[in-house]
């Protein structure tokens, strides 16, 4: 089976995460049992997190509006109708804003890792040019001058073993 890409298997979590708290916890918990890869864990404890959150806040705001609104008897064009509706919208608005956010951050931090990658391997190059200089020389020699002692054999038998 082909491995899906990262960006979007955390979409998808968040995705999931926007739709309902029981799609977010079954694919979440799919993530956390079957995956290994530690920012798809990552995604799932956020979505999870988060979607909890805002199913707590619409909990409370079904709460007022059942004690309030209902049980008070007051109509519906009143004071305390307009605070549940202002509300329920801004936790609306609130809960796409956030989710919406998570998916952008997932591709801006994948554009800065690839940032960072290209950088590391032009640091691995540079490393790989030191340690070839060590093999031709036989030694190192730092900044002040010290000597470090020759070796004529760079690699260790472990790690002989491994190239073979």
């Amino acid at each position: 089976m082909k491995k899906l890409d990262n960006r979007f298997v955390q979409t998808l979590i968040y995705v999931f995460g926007y739709a309902n708290i029981i799609t977010a916890c079954l694919a979440s918990g799919y993530i956390l049992i079957k995956d290994e890869d530690e920012q798809n864990r990552r995604a799932a404890k956020i979505s999870l997190i988060v979607s909890a959150i805002f199913t707590g806040i619409s909990a409370i705001l079904a709460l007022y509006y059942n004690i309030v609104i209902g049980l008070a008897g007051v109509d519906i064009g009143s004071g305390a109708y307009d605070v549940y509706s202002y509300l329920s919208s801004i936790a609306n608005i609130a809960k796409i804003v956030v989710f919406a956010v998570l998916i952008i951050m997932i591709f801006v931090n994948k554009q800065n890792a690839n940032i960072t990658k290209q950088t590391s391997a032009s640091a691995n190059t540079a490393q790989q040019t030191s340690v070839d200089a060590v093999q031709q020389n036989g030694t190192y020699s730092d900044t002040d001058n010290t000597q470090q002692p020759e070796t004529n054999d760079f690699w260790t038998d472990d790690e002989n073993d491994e190239q073979k």
